[in-house]
């Protein structure tokens, strides 16, 4: 389980972390479900500089992305 910032609230959420790999896969699997996770996958969570070198892709992905940030991130670019 995951702590996320959503809609200004802290939520729990079962959102895998992913690599590049990851998300690859994820991509080619979107809407099928996830019997290791209990059904579809409503979200995944990606580091910050994969987010910004595939955003369209996460865009594409059909559910929320949540975006890894460490403290040497632009959040600027986040924010927008």
């Amino acid at each position: 389980m995951a702590s996320i910032l959503r809609h200004g609230r802290i939520e729990t959420a079962n959102w895998p972390q992913l690599d590049e790999a990851g998300l690859r896969q994820l991509a080619a699997r979107t809407g099928e479900a996830r019997p290791e996770l209990g059904g579809p996958l409503d979200g995944a969570i990606v580091p910050f500089q994969l987010w910004r070198a595939e955003r369209s892709l996460c865009d594409a992905l059909g559910i929320d992305v949540g975006v890894l940030v460490r403290e040497d991130d632009d959040l600027a670019e986040v924010a927008a």
